[in-house]
C-alpha cells in the first residue's frame, strides 16, 4: 500500500504535465487560425505591396508594429497591428 502513494503521486504529475503540453499546443493553433499573413493577403489582395510591404487594409499605411502578445516554451506570439490606427492586420508565431 506504501508504494501504491508515490505510484500515483508521480501518475498524477505526469497527466498533469501532458495536459498542460496538449492545451499549448492548441492555444498556439487558434492563436494564429483564420488570420495568418497568408490569410490577410489573400482577403485583402490590395494591401500587399510591389517591394513585399503590407499595407493596412483600413488606411492604407505601411507602417505595422510587431506585438508580442504570448510566449510558450518553444515559441513566441506574435500581433501584426497597424501604427496608424492599431487596427491588428495578422498573426505570427516564431519558434525559438
Amino acid at each position: 500500500m506504501s508504494s501504491l502513494i508515490p505510484t500515483l503521486f508521480m501518475l498524477g504529475i505526469f497527466i498533469f504535465i501532458i495536459s498542460k503540453v496538449i492545451k499549448m499546443f492548441g492555444t498556439i493553433k487558434n492563436f494564429t487560425k483564420g488570420k495568418t499573413i497568408d490569410d490577410y493577403k489573400s482577403t485583402h489582395p490590395d494591401c500587399a505591396a510591389e517591394e513585399g510591404k503590407i499595407l493596412c487594409f483600413k488606411c492604407k499605411a505601411n507602417n505595422i508594429w510587431l506585438k508580442e502578445v504570448g510566449k510558450t516554451p518553444s515559441s513566441l506570439l506574435h500581433s501584426h497591428v497597424c501604427r496608424q490606427c492599431g487596427t491588428e492586420l495578422y498573426r505570427s508565431v516564431i519558434t525559438i
